[in-house]
């Protein structure tokens, strides 16, 4: 007779290998199908009917739509670990195409990306506005008038003062003008991408410009000089009230960045108040050469002869 504890431990020890044996085997086939589910999904992902293979933009002009197009297709090229295909409808790499679009061009300000049926992308762009004029060379002076003829060396910068793209030919004072000479080395291809002055600055004069505008001086450009002198150009009184700005009578202010810009400012206003009023009162006309309000309250000038 065999002991009950014995036939108990035999049969104890076939019950768990045959357990192990199922779960190996259920393992094994889990694994199978997981491997074959895997394989199957890939080969349906990387189908060509599941592949972005057309770019629409809009929103851009068509100088820059072409270089954009092929921007956002170099950034589905490629593939994920050499698995699924960056061009994959259902895992293409949303934000690598907006990086690559904006950074294609310097005009580009916002950049968004939605899929349209399952082979192509619709690219929406919206182009920077134009916050001033930045003009690499010296204001074109003949005696007291100040050309705007120049514009073929003038180029746009958004609020920031970065430059990002050649301005049209155009007279007048749309924008707020600065002269920077120091921008060019005789390469205009360079000059776009660079920044007119440091964002500081830039906001600087573009705040004293709109100070100037709740004033009666007619300001028309600055010349940015170095060592942080400046030169404002602004219509003489008896210009100030001209529909057109183009070739007036300009009177040279100079200021500096010494003492704020917006001290400088009322010392101007308070002279200009004063000699104004006071040629009114006399009927004489007034055309001042330049003013100079870099020492306070201490104002100097020349007049015209």
């Amino acid at each position: 007779m065999i002991p009950p504890s014995r036939f108990k431990s035999r049969q104890s020890k076939r019950f768990v290998e045959r357990k192990n044996t199922r779960l190996i085997l259920i393992a094994s086939l889990m694994v199978i199908c997981l491997v074959t589910f895997g394989f199957s999904l890939i080969r349906i992902v990387n189908l060509n009917l599941f592949e972005i293979q057309y770019v629409t933009v809009s929103g851009a002009d068509g100088d820059i739509s072409p270089s954009l197009q092929a921007a956002a297709l170099d950034a589905v090229s490629g593939d994920y670990w050499g698995i699924f295909s960056k061009a994959s409808t259902f895992f293409y790499p949303a934000k690598a195409v907006k990086d690559s679009v904006t950074k294609a061009s310097p005009r580009i300000a916002s950049v968004s990306v939605k899929r349209q049926g399952l082979q192509a992308l619709v690219i929406s762009v919206e182009e920077k506005a134009p916050a001033a004029l930045v003009c690499a060379n010296l204001p074109d002076f003949t005696g007291n008038s100040l050309s705007f003829g120049d514009s073929d060396s003038c180029y746009f910068a958004d609020d920031t003062g970065y430059i990002y793209g050649a301005a049209p030919s155009f007279s007048g004072n749309v924008y707020n003008r600065y002269y920077v000479p120091d921008l060019t080395d005789g390469t205009s291809s360079l000059i776009v991408g660079q920044m007119a002055t440091s964002t500081t600055e830039f906001h600087a004069l573009q705040t004293l410009f709109a100070d100037l505008k709740n004033t009666s001086i007619a300001a028309e450009a600055v010349l940015i000089k170095a060592a942080g002198e400046y030169e404002l150009y602004v219509r003489n009184p008896s210009q100030s009230n001209l529909a057109s700005s183009s070739d007036s009578d300009m009177a040279v202010i100079y200021f500096d960045d010494s003492r704020s810009f917006s001290e400088q400012l009322s010392n101007l206003v308070s002279f200009w108040k004063n000699m104004t009023e006071t040629a009114a009162a006399k009927h004489l006309s007034l055309s001042f050469d330049y003013i100079d309000v870099r020492y306070g309250t201490n104002v100097f000038y020349r007049l015209n002869k």
